[in-house]
């Protein structure tokens, strides 16, 4: 278990400070009070005061309709337009989490296993069950003790009877709190597996259009090469032979398939580089095919076309039946590397087309940001033990009683179109030991990728002169990227375009 998934586990048995909750109203209310406390707006309420009593002096005479509030305070501190929604806590993120799990098949949610903390969110639920039940209790006993014995015994029963329900609630929230930050849970996840990713247009402003694959964070840059497949040389062909088909006007071109080349891109990424194994480091690259299919198509696949996009995602194109028309979805070999304990994310999409001699190679990264800090301890009472924390918890259920009477909806965020790994993530990468490793493992991984094609076009008698010139762009002045992970790419003269273009 990853510390990602223990976090977002226990997100769902933490509860709130209240009394944080109900100093930060009181400042932020003083706060509002004390910037209208000028020598100008108390001038302004003198005069209304004395338009509103000469007003009712006068006979049939009204006083001037107040103008909104609305109207004048425009967008600032007290305009409710700009402020961030506050992130979900305990039983609202649990509901939140749950109702994503149900509203379909869930997509992906690399470096988190989202079985796992679906699981815990339905736990956590119980809990609200449970004190419902108690507080339903405690009012229909103080309901006959009201109107049976004495209006005060019922009266006190219902208050003891909230409150004692709050405080067990936030006892056995923090046994399950310890329980998922110990990761003394295991799960296996049955989260798709990763095998079909939905993918959808990033529209941007004064930039073209890229398309972002969904879960899997933040689309970093895209580079490509393209050639025409072409016969080498004689000199220049393997010294074993290959036979070589004749297409079109009688021109020589490499017999493969474009499942050929992803399975060597992938041995390629998974083998050793090194022949001796006591020097070779630990390799946490793993390696996969998936199924791409537009998001808008998604939500509407059927259990026979969730299989046929598993086949070709496994076995591709090369096997009758194996999946749907080219024009529904196309197989994508993803690269994935998961480190600082799940909080980083990077994906490398390879896409293969090979048609009427012409190759082309297409590197699509991604990256997912670390969790942000507003999922983690931020807005929740701490964890502790002994007479104190007790004490704080019996003060805290007495204020989840007032904040139950004024409790309004919750904010909602949608889990449509993402994942809950990249509903969390934070905006940009901020550690400069995170941003290092994303650029080593693109960059790594894209190479790695390149050479692979590289070596087994050569291995198929492909001349490879125009390929290797593109890709000598790719790693000299490449793909330069001078923005951060989280905003816009700038490139530099002699890089990659934004449509990939050399």
């Amino acid at each position: 278990m990853t510390q990602t998934t223990r976090m977002l586990c226990a997100r769902a048995y933490r509860r709130p400070d209240r009394a944080a909750e109900l100093r930060h109203g009181v400042v932020e209310r003083w706060d509002r009070i004390r910037g209208r406390l000028t020598w100008r707006n108390l001038l302004q309420l003198l005069k209304r005061a004395i338009r509103a009593a000469f007003a009712k002096k006068r006979p049939g005479g009204s006083a001037t309709p107040q103008k909104s509030r609305t109207d004048e305070r425009g967008v600032g501190k007290d305009s409710t337009g700009t402020r961030e929604r506050p992130a979900l806590l305990g039983h609202a993120y649990a509901r939140w989490v749950r109702d994503g799990a149900q509203s379909g098949r869930p997509v992906s949610s690399p470096g988190a296993d989202f079985g796992l903390i679906s699981e815990a969110c339905r736990k956590a639920l119980s809990l609200r069950r449970f004190r419902v039940m108690t507080q339903a209790s405690a009012v229909l006993l103080g309901a006959a003790l009201f109107l049976y014995v004495a209006p005060e015994a019922g009266l006190a029963v219902v208050v003891i009877g909230l409150w004692l329900s709050y405080y067990i609630d936030r006892l056995l929230a923090r046994a399950g709190l310890r329980r998922y930050t110990r990761g003394q849970t295991q799960h296996c996840s049955q989260d798709a597996d990763g095998q079909i990713v939905p993918y959808a247009k990033e529209l941007r402003s004064g930039t073209t259009p890229r398309y972002h694959f969904l879960g899997a964070g933040k689309v970093w840059f895209e580079s490509q090469v393209s050639i025409e497949v072409t016969s080498a040389e004689e000199g220049n062909l393997p010294a074993q032979g290959l036979p070589l088909d004749f297409g079109k006007h009688d021109r020589p071109f490499a017999d493969f398939t474009e499942d050929d080349l992803y399975a060597r891109i992938q041995a390629a990424l998974e083998g050793a580089r090194d022949p001796r194994p006591e020097f070779l480091p630990v390799n946490r690259l793993e390696t996969f095919c998936v199924a791409a299919i537009a998001q808008d198509k998604w939500g509407a696949l059927g259990e026979g076309e969730w299989q046929s996009l598993v086949s070709l995602a496994r076995h591709g194109v090369a096997r009758r039946g194996a999946g749907p028309s080219p024009h529904t979805a196309r197989r994508f070999l993803c690269a994935r590397r998961v480190s600082w304990e799940g909080e980083l994310v990077t994906s490398v999409f390879v896409n293969v087309a090979y048609e009427d001699h012409f190759l082309r190679v297409v590197v699509r990264p991604h990256v997912l940001h670390p969790v942000s800090e507003d999922y983690g301890e931020r807005g929740a009472l701490p964890d502790g033990s002994g007479w104190k924390w007790h004490a704080r918890t019996a003060l805290h259920a007495a204020l989840d009683i007032g904040f139950a009477l004024r409790r309004s909806p919750g904010p909602t965020v949608d889990l449509e179109g993402g994942s809950l790994r990249e509903a969390v993530a934070q905006e940009y990468v901020e550690d400069m030991l995170q941003w290092d490793d994303v650029r080593r493992y693109i960059g790594m991984t894209q190479r790695r990728v390149y050479t692979a094609v590289d070596d087994f076009l050569v291995s198929n008698g492909v001349d490879t002169g125009a390929y290797r010139q593109q890709t000598t762009v790719i790693y000299n002045s490449g793909v330069i990227n001078t923005g951060s992970i989280g905003g816009d790419v700038d490139n530099q003269a002699g890089s990659a375009g934004p449509d990939g273009s050399q």
